[in-house]
Order: structure tokens, then C-alpha cells, then sequence
């Protein structure tokens, strides 16, 4: 039907002009490739689970390197959308990530607005990132390029006596515990 709709629109639709548009407009105003704001918990509810001995030792942001690795997915819809619902939860927590890229697709990520480099296949663009990150002199976090959202389950379950309760209390118990202990990072 689209070459149809665009004889009578006068316009060609779709491309991956348009979707390029709308990423960078999504990540520029930190929303979800939908159009939803990037929203989660704030970090004192998640460090809450932690001791103060324990929040002590914890690093700042700026000293960790957030690496995406990615290949190929700059140029198809659905790559493109996990592209701007990964890039917009880490630039709404603060983090400007670089992505490692295969080098037949870095000016593709580019032009998404991404601090994209040529990291090539998987474990080469892996271990690129730890290079970097130890060149940084920062520990090394890597993000797979699909990501929905990060969850934290803060649970006191004791799965010894959850196991005692039998299968449809066990499910109910169990999916009552996530419900009150979920914490949303990201």
C-alpha cells in the first residue's frame, strides 16, 4: 500500500530519514523511542538497600566508562529503537556512553548523535571498551544495545521456606515478594 499512500501524499514516507529525525528527537528531550519521559526510581530508595559501611565504598558516576556495544543496528527500525531506549535512560542518569561499532556502521551511529567508534566484532568491541576504560583509568561497565530498563529485587524471600509452600502458593508468594521489592534503576 505505500506506494499508493505516496502517490496520493506526493511525498515518499518512511526511510530512514524520518527515523533518524525522530531518534535524536527522542533522545534530545530523554524519551523512550514511544515518546514516553525516561522515569525511575530515585537513587536514594536503591541505595537505601544498602549499610552505610557499604554506601562508603561506593565509586562516583564519573568514575566508571559506559561502553555500548552494538553493530548493525543503526539503519532498521527496530535497532534504531533500542538505540534510543538505551541512549536515553543512560543521558537521563547522567552518562554519555561511547558505542563500539562494526566500521561498516559507525557514520550510520553518528549520525544518530551517538559518540560512536569502530570497536569491530563482538569480543574485539568488548575488549576495546576494557582497553579504554583501563587507558581512563575507570572500571569498565558494558550495556548491550537492546536494553529495556534496569530492575533491582530487594527481597528478604527465604527461598528455603518459599520451596516448603507448594507450587500455586509458591508462585503467589514469590510474585508478591517482586512486587514489593522492585526497584526501578533505569
Amino acid at each position: 500500500h505505500q506506494p499508493v499512500v505516496e502517490a496520493i501524499v506526493q511525498e515518499q514516507l518512511g526511510g530512514s530519514g524520518r527515523m533518524v529525525e525522530w531518534a535524536l528527537k527522542q533522545m534530545s528531550e530523554l524519551k523512550d523511542w514511544h515518546g514516553e519521559a525516561i522515569k525511575f526510581d530515585p537513587d536514594t530508595k536503591f541505595f537505601a538497600c544498602l549499610s552505610k559501611e557499604e554506601r562508603s565504598h561506593l565509586p562516583a558516576v564519573d568514575e566508571f566508562h559506559f561502553g555500548v556495544i552494538s553493530a548493525r543496528r543503526a539503519t532498521e527500525l527496530t535497532g534504531i529503537r533500542g538505540i534510543v531506549n538505551v541512549q536515553s535512560r543512560l543521558l537521563a542518569c547522567g552518562i554519555r556512553p561511547t558505542w563500539y561499532v562494526d566500521q561498516a556502521s559507525l557514520k550510520d551511529y553518528q549520525k544518530l548523535g551517538l559518540d560512536a567508534v569502530v570497536g569491530g566484532k563482538l569480543c574485539p568491541a568488548r575488549n576495546k571498551a576494557l582497553r579504554d576504560a583501563a587507558r581512563l583509568g575507570k572500571a569498565c561497565v558494558q550495556v548491550s544495545d537492546d536494553i529495556t530498563g534496569w530492575e533491582f529485587m530487594d527481597s528478604k524471600l527465604d527461598a528455603a521456606a518459599l520451596r516448603t509452600k507448594g507450587a500455586t502458593s509458591m508462585l503467589k508468594v514469590a510474585n508478591a515478594a517482586v512486587n514489593s521489592s522492585r526497584i526501578v534503576v533505569s
